[in-house]
């Protein structure tokens, strides 16, 4: 049995529900958008993620694409502007070993063309 996941949004505690609830799986698959929104647990999540004792094979979703692509051109006007403020406040939040996570991973649209 597999389990698949998708759209945590940085939700620790439904993260936590989910894999409390979960039975006995050989590997886990996360469809992307693990983080993104305006809860406050990006680190914990992708921390859970990693650590669970069974492969986990994920794909980069949108909010995890764009950081990355944006991670080092945030915009000033980013800070002070509330539509950006939850991601600009995650790409301070995460550690490397987040970022360099999601450098191996692969992108839902490259997926879609093979």
């Amino acid at each position: 049995m597999i389990a698949l996941l998708s759209d945590i949004h940085s939700n620790l505690y439904a993260l936590e529900a989910v894999l409390d609830d979960m039975p006995k799986v050989s590997a886990v698959y996360v469809l992307g958008d693990m983080i993104g929104g305006a809860n406050p647990f990006p680190c914990e999540v992708l921390d859970a993620l990693i650590g669970l004792d069974v492969p986990v094979h994920a794909v980069l979703g949108n909010w995890e694409d764009w950081m990355l692509r944006n991670r080092h051109d945030i915009k000033p006007e980013w800070r002070i502007d509330r539509k950006y403020l939850p991601a600009v406040w995650t790409m301070d939040a995460l550690k490397e070993r987040h970022w360099t996570y999601w450098k191996g991973l692969r992108r839902v649209s490259e997926l879609m063309t093979r």
